[in-house]
């Protein structure tokens, strides 16, 4: 944001993105004042970064760098991104559209190595250490969540609903971890009229 001098910045995040902003959030050295206001969908929270069924995942990424291309390498064959999309999503998108979403960790080792080292370093201590900063965040925060998430359960958005000062939860029906895919109107018209 500072790099292309933006100010009065809506940051969306879902899913791990989600859990990466909430920890940033925990740096005492992070300058949030070009933020206007956060919208987060369904994503990691508390202890919860990753979500329990991805912990296997971060082990083995963790393990051997090696070892975790060859998973998310996996996960962007056709077998493996119904896999995936089955866990985040209850309207998978197109084959064409999955190709393009997972396009390049079939086809780029910089991104399945950046996929790797991030995946690697998901830690619930970098989220629950933010709980104080959530506490204090003095700007509007819109929580749209698919209700029908096995991941994200929607405890944990009225979780984070309580313990942001200016917070407000939208319950996307008939939507899981994904919203952009199962719901994108209605993630889209939250992001205008949070």
């Amino acid at each position: 944001m500072e790099a292309l001098d933006l100010t009065d910045v809506t940051v969306v995040a879902n899913d791990t993105g989600g859990g990466l902003v909430l920890a940033s959030l925990g740096d005492p050295g992070l300058d949030t004042s070009r933020i206007a206001r956060l919208v987060l969908t369904n994503c990691d929270s508390y202890e919860h970064f990753p979500p329990g069924s991805f912990a296997q995942i971060v082990k083995l990424c963790r393990l051997s760098s090696r070892v975790g291309g060859g998973i998310v390498r996996l996960l962007a064959t056709e077998p493996g991104q119904s896999f995936f999309l089955k866990a985040v999503s209850k309207h998978p998108p197109s084959h064409e559209r999955q190709r393009e979403i997972f396009g390049a960790f079939a086809t780029s080792r910089a991104a399945r190595r950046d996929a790797v080292m991030v995946t690697a370093s998901l830690d619930p201590a970098l989220t629950l250490r933010a709980a104080p900063a959530i506490k204090a965040f003095d700007r509007p925060v819109t929580l749209t969540w698919g209700t029908e998430d096995k991941l994200f359960p929607l405890d944990h958005a009225r979780r984070l609903r309580d313990a942001f000062p200016h917070a407000a939860l939208i319950e996307i029906p008939d939507c899981s971890a994904f919203v952009m895919i199962d719901a994108p109107a209605k993630l889209a018209e939250a992001i205008r009229n949070g």
